[in-house]
């Protein structure tokens, strides 16, 4: 007899604290960069996450904003969600490859490190080198608000 239960997880999922490390007590992930990222003329929101691969690497890992929650202001009674939001239903449509330079806007002290990103379908045959981003001009066109930590491992 199979004593071992099943679940039916569709359309569920769970938020956890971000664990610590057991040697210096910080956590195992780091929230340093955010900003947005454009593919086939799809604009989405995104975060560089800073963390150790399974060879204990650093390395920055991109996230996707999927959707948003916000607290229930209407909640009545114990059974009512304490949050509710929208979530986007994600598609995937293949596989891409991601190049990143540091780079800086502004003059002086006024300077903002960030990172400037170019993605491009896998079966591409340009090289990373030649497919650099156009830096912005002073225009204001890169939100670089939050760009404080250049901690990117390269």
């Amino acid at each position: 007899m199979d004593r071992s239960k099943t679940y039916n997880n569709t359309n569920s999922g769970v938020l956890w604290a971000i664990p610590k490390k057991k040697d210096d007590g910080k956590p195992e992930y780091n929230l340093i960069q955010q900003g947005k990222l454009n593919i086939d003329g799809n604009e989405m929101r995104i975060v560089g996450i800073s963390r150790f691969n399974k060879d204990g690497e650093p390395m920055v890992g991109i996230y996707r904003e999927i959707g948003t929650i916000k607290k229930n202001n209407l909640k009545s009674g114990e059974k009512d969600p304490d949050a509710k939001g929208v979530v986007n239903n994600i598609v995937d449509k293949g596989g891409y490859t991601i190049s990143a330079w540091k780079e800086e806007y502004g003059n002086g002290e006024e300077k903002n490190k960030y990172t400037s990103l170019k993605v491009r379908a896998f079966d591409s045959a340009q090289p990373d080198n030649n497919e650099k981003k156009e830096t912005k001009s002073d225009s204001g066109e890169i939100d670089t608000s939050g760009l404080e930590s250049d901690e990117i491992p390269f």
